[in-house]
C-alpha cells in the first residue's frame, strides 16, 4: 500500500495487505459463528425429532392397551397377588371359580381379592 507522507514523499505501508488480513479474520470468524449455529439448529432438530418419535411410540403402545385390555401385557403368577390389578385382567379375575380354581383368589364381599390360606396350587 502506497501512501503520502512528510512533504509528499510516498511512502510504502510495512504492511501492505493488513486491511486484506483483517478481513480474512473477520469473514473466518463470521463462517465459526455460522457454523456453530448450523450445528446447533441442528442438534435442536435432532433432539425434537428423537422427542416427537419417543411420544408417539409411546402414545402407540398405551393405545393398545386400551383397546384390548388382554395385550396389556404383564402376567400373573398363581398364588400371588402382587402387583396385580384385576382390572387388566378380567379373563381371570371376571370369574371368581376360574380365580380360585387356577390362580388360589378368592374374593371377599367388599370385593377385594385375596389368595386362598396355604396356596401351593403348583408347588
Amino acid at each position: 500500500m502506497v501512501g503520502t507522507g512528510f512533504r509528499g514523499v510516498s511512502i510504502k505501508s510495512p504492511l501492505p495487505a493488513a486491511h486484506i488480513a483483517l478481513d480474512s479474520i473477520r469473514v473466518a470468524s463470521g463462517n465459526k459463528e455460522e457454523a456453530a449455529m448450523g450445528a446447533r439448529k441442528a442438534f435442536v432438530v435432532l433432539a425434537v425429532t428423537t422427542a416427537l418419535a419417543v411420544l408417539g411410540i409411546s402414545s402407540a403402545a398405551g393405545s393398545v392397551c386400551r383397546d384390548d385390555p388382554s395385550q396389556c401385557g404383564g402376567f400373573v403368577k398363581p398364588c400371588s397377588l402382587d402387583g396385580v390389578n384385576p382390572v387388566y385382567h378380567p379373563g381371570i379375575f371376571g370369574n371368581p371359580a376360574f380365580a380360585r380354581a387356577v390362580f388360589g383368589f378368592v374374593q371377599s364381599r367388599n370385593g377385594t381379592w385375596h389368595v386362598i390360606p396355604n396356596c401351593h396350587l403348583y408347588n
